[in-house]
């Protein structure tokens, strides 16, 4: 389990450090620490959660089927590299972000997000916290949707992919005849 824990705290960290690093060139130096805390909380929350998730029989089920084992690396493998090679990475976790601080500025009803400087100097870190927190974990989902869809892409080409036209030729051979052959 602690093997499990530290995978998903390496994918969950390197899949984050483009929003990480877009996010603190935005936040005023005084709401570093509790933007930085919010973010890393919300970042927990997914290690914690894909942790627990893959040990779950239903998963552990799902991933002993070989199609569904490669997709998930191949998905996962796909959003690391996207992360680590910068202009992709920074795309999908831009357009992202842009959605979630969106969605949580209306939300949680705060139109000053990221001006943080008045909220740091008047001692309001909890609120800086609690916003960041919150735009992590929808950030994150909406990720994780986007990467399930890519992941669904993968796992139907592989599943076609061993379909090639020998495959359906030898297929074809084994066919019964019909009455319009």
């Amino acid at each position: 389990m602690q093997r499990s824990f530290l995978k998903w705290t390496l994918a969950c960290g390197l899949a984050a450090a483009p929003s990480f690093f877009i996010a603190m060139s935005l936040v005023h130096r005084t709401g570093y620490a509790a933007a930085c805390g919010g973010m890393i909380a919300g970042t927990a929350v997914f290690v914690v959660l894909y942790g627990f998730v893959e040990r779950t029989q239903r998963v552990q089920r799902i991933l002993s089927w070989r199609f569904a084992k490669r997709t998930a690396w191949i998905g996962y493998g796909t959003r690391i590299a996207a992360s680590i090679i910068f202009p992709m990475g920074v795309f999908l976790d831009m357009i992202c972000g842009l959605f979630s601080v969106g969605f949580s500025q209306w939300l949680l009803g705060n139109e000053r997000f990221f001006v943080e400087r008045d909220a740091a100097v008047h001692g309001e870190h909890v609120s800086v916290f609690a916003n960041f927190l919150f735009t992590t974990v929808v950030q994150g989902l909406l990720l994780n949707v986007v990467l399930l869809g890519y992941m669904i892409l993968c796992l139907a080409s592989a599943i076609a992919l061993p379909c090639s036209p020998s495959r359906v030729q030898q297929f074809d051979a084994h066919r019964p005849m019909a009455w319009h052959d």
